[in-house]
């Protein structure tokens, strides 16, 4: 019995002290890479990828939150337009769901057969021929059950990935 006291004791003057017992601030700022967030609006979405150096500027289409946004590839200096839109959302259009979109004129034409090898071989992001014979792609992600603005930037860094080599590997070159 003495072991348990003596032990309890211990951690309560221990957490007690001031060097131990740091209060945690009243609210995390918006910008707390750490921060968990649970669900996203556009313009927050928005704030994460302008934090990467990228542009974007949120916006509503038909009532719900969409980014119209780009990057330029340091590597190869070309610039790459891109849509996101935000899904499952609340009244105040916090949302769970995020999906990355680009639908681009491609070098080489694209057969579904070459859209199925991609598919088939490549963990992030699907392809897709659109009605008006360009070709899409796009990448989903969601952030149900919390995740950090790392995290966030993360996503926008696979998709990133994804298509700065999209049209060479679909094409083939």
């Amino acid at each position: 019995m003495r072991v348990k006291f003596v032990a309890a004791a211990l951690a309560g003057a221990l957490l007690s002290s001031p060097a131990m017992a740091q209060a945690a601030p009243a609210s995390a700022p918006a910008a707390d890479a750490g921060a968990v967030v649970t669900r996203i609006t556009g313009a927050e979405l928005a704030s994460v990828l302008q934090e990467i150096g990228w542009t974007a500027e949120a916006k509503e289409v038909d009532g719900k939150p969409f980014i119209a946004a780009s990057f330029t590839d340091a590597d190869s200096g070309a610039s790459f337009d891109f849509s996101v839109g935000l899904y499952r959302c609340d009244d105040a259009k916090a949302c769970y769901d995020v999906m990355f979109m680009r639908s681009t004129e491609v070098s080489k034409p694209v057969t579904l057969m070459m859209v199925n090898k991609y598919n088939s071989t490549q963990m992030f992001g699907v392809a897709y021929l659109n009605d008006d014979g360009s070709l899409g792609v796009s990448l989903s992600q969601t952030i149900q059950g919390g995740v950090t603005r790392q995290n966030i930037k993360e996503m926008a860094d696979w998709w990133k990935t994804v298509i700065t080599g999209f049209d060479a590997k679909v094409t083939g070159g």
